[in-house]
């Protein structure tokens, strides 16, 4: 059963590793079957669209096609330059946002409706007539182009919003919960004891979500930001505290993704050893990062923002007496 649950966790991180292309293929079988399946019914709308409104669809001259692909480039235009520009400034300040880009379901799967349809509407362009396939030039100019047109400035406020500084640390901070949560599930617990790749897949993701929020935290000025990322942090290793029982033992090991962490780097054997004895990686890893950012804010004149981390460390203080934690106290 281990190795059962240890091949489908597996899987699943093939899907997050590769989900461009899988949103590729994806979107090409969708629009490959919608030509098949227009086609198939072409003649019966065809039929209607003639007796109700005098459109006879099944003539290629009746059909305007020239000015498809020049709109098609127009609104990929639109929308690519639109995500170069974006991500490219925001990137700079959060290189986890194009981490997070690719990820985003939504995004992989407009920008490829957008390239497909637009390739699309080239091929039928040319061969539409010696192809016989008058329902595909109707179902790329009055159904693909219509669709791609109407949710073009949606979704460029999407990505707008999307690479906001609130949202990225948002999504983050969600992500690592997930990964948190996930942990407890039988599934990802029984993979780790028959994989050590699951064990440091997780203590990649957790790990180095946790230093983007890092970085933002120390680029970021707006003390609304710097605020909110403090509450982030705490709240993830108070969730972390909470939830830490139910994971697997294997998942403490002190795996090669720990020792290169920037974080435990510099550590001694000695230190190694009593963190794996201990089961405390991640929490001493979230206890340097605000202690270094206590310092930080100090140093910065932050007397505000850096008042607010003690408080929050009463707060996963409070967490560890409930869940007699004497280890972290």
């Amino acid at each position: 059963m281990k190795k059962l649950y240890s091949t489908l966790v597996k899987l699943t991180s093939l899907q997050f590793k590769y989900r461009t292309i899988i949103s590729f293929v994806i979107v090409l079988l969708v629009m490959i079957l919608s030509d098949i399946f227009f086609y198939i019914g072409f003649q019966s709308i065809a039929d209607f669209c003639n007796n109700k409104f005098n459109i006879d669809l099944t003539d290629p001259g009746s059909i305007d096609l020239t000015f498809a692909p020049e709109i098609w480039g127009g609104v990929l235009a639109m929308v690519l330059g639109t995500l170069i520009i974006v991500i490219a400034i925001a990137a700079e300040s959060s290189p986890k946002l194009m981490d997070l880009f690719v990820k985003d379901w939504l995004s992989l799967i407009y920008v490829w409706f957008l390239i497909i349809a637009s390739l699309h509407a080239v091929l039928i362009m040319f061969y539409v007539e010696p192809l016989g396939r008058v329902s595909s030039s109707v179902l790329n100019t009055y159904l693909y182009l219509f669709l791609a047109s109407i949710f073009t400035l949606p979704y460029i406020f999407y990505i707008l919003l999307y690479s906001k500084t609130s949202n990225v640390v948002s999504t983050i901070s969600s992500s690592i919960q997930n990964f948190i949560y996930k942990m407890k599930k039988i599934m990802i617990n029984s993979a780790m004891s028959d994989s050590i790749d699951v064990v440091e897949e997780y203590q990649k993701e957790i790990m180095g979500s946790l230093d983007q929020l890092d970085d933002l935290l120390a680029f970021t000025q707006f003390k609304e930001t710097q605020t909110n990322i403090i509450r982030e942090i705490s709240k993830i290793i108070q969730l972390y505290i909470n939830e830490k029982p139910g994971f697997n033992d294997d998942f403490f090991k002190l795996t090669p993704t720990i020792r290169g962490n920037a974080t435990f780097r510099t550590y001694t054997d000695v230190q190694y050893q009593e963190m794996a004895d201990t089961q405390t990686f991640y929490e001493i890893k979230v206890f340097r990062l605000l202690g270094n950012s206590y310092i930080k804010m100090i140093e910065n004149d932050r007397f505000d923002i850096a008042s607010l981390i003690p408080a929050e460390l009463v707060d996963i203080g409070i967490t560890c007496l409930d869940m007699e934690d004497d280890t972290i106290l």
